[in-house]
């Protein structure tokens, strides 16, 4: 009878491990698919559905205006490859998209001129299996841009952020972003 028992309780354990795993692959696919439509939009340029969709958003005209006067193709920015991780702290999936341009600083990681930061922060809900935009904020800055910098940094060195499970379990391996080209990593390296 113990063997049973033994045997049943570690069938609960592992359905319940690998179920977690189908769980968190299915929010994490999920949240990036909303992220990539979001991308999308701004690939686009699709200022009417994105003013429906964000509604009340700090410098959310500074991006339409980006997108309105095409600055992005004049001026050669690229947007971002999808960028996503977990944050413990809120339960929520931290995306980020950002148009830049690549500044040769004399390193083989460089340097960016940003010309703006969108984060937004879904919540999956396994139930319904639908992913809500639950927070997000528009960076346009360069003190805004080397505060979200370093502090999404450390997201690849938070075991809790998930960026090594998801990289060897899922594949997901965005590279992390170059450093701004603010004036003070600038004039250091021109000093050099």
């Amino acid at each position: 009878m113990k063997n049973i028992f033994l045997i049943f309780t570690i069938l609960i354990i592992l359905f319940s491990c690998t179920d977690n795993g189908v769980t968190e692959k299915k929010a994490v696919l999920a949240c990036l698919e909303k992220g990539e439509s979001i991308t999308e939009l701004i690939e686009e340029s699709n200022v009417e559905k994105l003013q429906k969709v964000f509604i009340d958003i700090p410098n959310l005209n500074y991006l339409i205006e980006v997108l309105e006067d095409e600055v992005m193709k004049h001026e050669k920015y690229t947007l971002s490859q999808p960028n996503i991780f977990y944050n413990p702290y809120g339960d929520e999936y931290i995306y980020t998209i950002y148009a830049n341009k690549w500044i040769d600083n004399g390193t083989d990681w460089g340097l960016s001129d940003y010309l703006f930061v969108f984060q937004l922060a879904f919540k999956y809900d396994a139930n319904s299996q639908k992913v809500s935009v639950i927070n997000n904020r528009i960076l346009k800055d360069h003190a805004g841009f080397k505060k979200w910098w370093f502090s999404f940094i450390k997201s690849y060195t938070i075991k809790s952020c998930k960026r090594d499970f998801w990289a060897d379990s899922f594949g997901i391996i965005p590279p992390p972003p170059p450093p701004p080209a603010i004036e003070e990593w600038l004039s250091e390296n021109n000093e050099g």
